[in-house]
């Protein structure tokens, strides 16, 4: 609410020291209080230059609240009628309430909006610490103006509001300025600009952003095929890491949408780019900014489709004993998409660590954990049975019923021992 204290920020001086009341007062009469009769007198009293005017301030209020309500009222009445707010009963609490202010349909109507439109409305407050009349109908304007606003802002992203995934990715790969590469040596300066920019934070962030979409736009101008390409692309590893640590959400979610792309066009052959910035991807997971989260999420699964390297295993297969539940959680399902993406050569030299982490995965704490832990044995069953098999034969029992559970669920009761195929198969026909 609008104090009712000093006037001065108005521009009417007489209504300020007391000779004149203001146009409103006047017109409503609302009186002013007087001057002292001793002007010698420099303290200040009550009803003195610069004390409260209680009438000259709740004629102005009154005054301010219908240009307001001549504002508000013709784009509330562009919406369906079930979400519109400004009650007409509202006049009759606000006249009962403030027996010394105007009648607020007076206002209403002397304020219609432009186009001369017949309204009826009411004020609407802002956020206030005002007690009594003013506060019952701040709470009456808000309740259905907060159900607008939910109604307006849900999300349908699957992580939330601000959440990215794939397709906004893929999006974002060609959704850059169109640039053309007339010489090897040209392609070489602008990369060396870029470098130059990515790698000093104190640049503005801006800049920076529009550098990372500048590597999506060579790209996809055909840089891969200059000489020299590769050589200045492992030079900006360092840069793109700065980037995907930087403060601002928007640097970050550029970063991880360049090495993305990178990552989808050039395949095996981002190869040290790709075991660079995982790491860094994966302190992305538990942030809290969910464009953060999700944006190292997205790029470190176009990284296990398109960029099948066998030293990014240890990268994943360390993080599935992180202590943050939700690294755990993510780590195992990569592991799982890894493992359905990937050939068996590329998995072989790390076929141990493979059995053991996904040992560690059945049994822990977190349940969904677990459960993207039994995914990924499916995968490793497929590329290794015996060495899955004798993950199975080492659980303990409850977690060998767990295993089988989740695989006859799945459909996949193929999947399970032969001795446990036949056991499953006679306890069924007992059934």
């Amino acid at each position: 609410m609008m104090a009712v204290g000093d006037d001065k920020s108005f521009d009417d001086e007489e209504s300020v020291d007391g000779n004149r009341p203001s146009s409103a007062a006047s017109a409503f009469k609302v009186p002013a209080p007087k001057k002292p009769g001793n002007p010698s007198n420099s303290a200040r009293k009550p009803g003195s230059v610069g004390g409260p005017k209680v009438g000259v301030g709740m004629g102005r209020l009154v005054e301010c609240v219908g240009l307001l309500t001549g504002v508000i009222k013709p784009i509330e009445d562009s919406l369906p009628k079930k979400y519109q707010i400004m009650q007409p009963q509202w006049f009759t609490t606000l006249d009962k309430d403030l027996p010394s202010a105007p009648p607020m349909r007076l206002l209403a109507k002397a304020s219609p909006p432009p186009g001369n439109r017949s309204t009826v409305g009411s004020p609407v407050f802002g956020r206030s610490s005002a007690v009594g009349p003013q506060a019952h109908l701040h709470s009456a304007a808000t309740g259905p103006r907060a159900h607008l606003h939910l109604a307006a802002t849900g999300s349908s992203k699957e992580g939330g509001a601000g959440a990215v995934d794939e397709d906004d990715f893929i999006k974002a790969f060609t959704d850059v300025p169109t640039v053309q590469i007339y010489s090897s040596r040209e392609l070489e300066e602008t990369l060396n600009k870029i470098r130059e920019i990515l790698s000093d934070d104190k640049h503005d962030w801006d800049q920076r952003t529009n550098a990372l979409k500048k590597v999506r736009s060579l790209l996809v101008a055909g840089a891969a095929q200059y000489d020299g390409f590769f050589q200045h692309l492992r030079l900006l590893d360092g840069a793109f890491k700065l980037s995907a640590k930087d403060l601002r959400s928007q640097v970050v979610r550029e970063a991880c949408i360049t090495v993305a792309h990178l990552s989808t066009v050039l395949g095996n052959k981002f190869d040290h780019g790709a075991e660079a910035i995982v790491p860094t991807l994966f302190n992305l997971v538990p942030n809290s900014a969910k464009v953060m989260a999700t944006s190292g999420c997205a790029a470190i699964r176009f990284i296990i489709r398109h960029t099948h390297v066998p030293r990014l295993i240890p990268l994943i297969t360390s993080n599935c004993t992180s202590k943050s539940v939700a690294v755990r959680r993510r780590s195992f399902e990569f592991l799982d998409l890894l493992l359905q993406e990937w050939q068996t050569h590329s998995l072989e030299r790390h076929a141990a660590v493979l059995v053991e982490t996904i040992k560690k995965g059945i049994h822990d704490a977190d349940a969904e954990a677990r459960v993207e832990a039994r995914k990924a044995y499916l995968g490793l069953r497929n590329h290794f049975p015996s060495e899955a098999e004798t993950l199975y034969n080492s659980l303990e029992p409850p977690y060998q019923r767990s295993l089988q559970t989740y695989l006859k669920n799945s459909g996949s009761i193929a999947s399970l021992p032969q001795s446990d195929r036949s056991s499953s198969s006679s306890q069924e026909s007992l059934k």
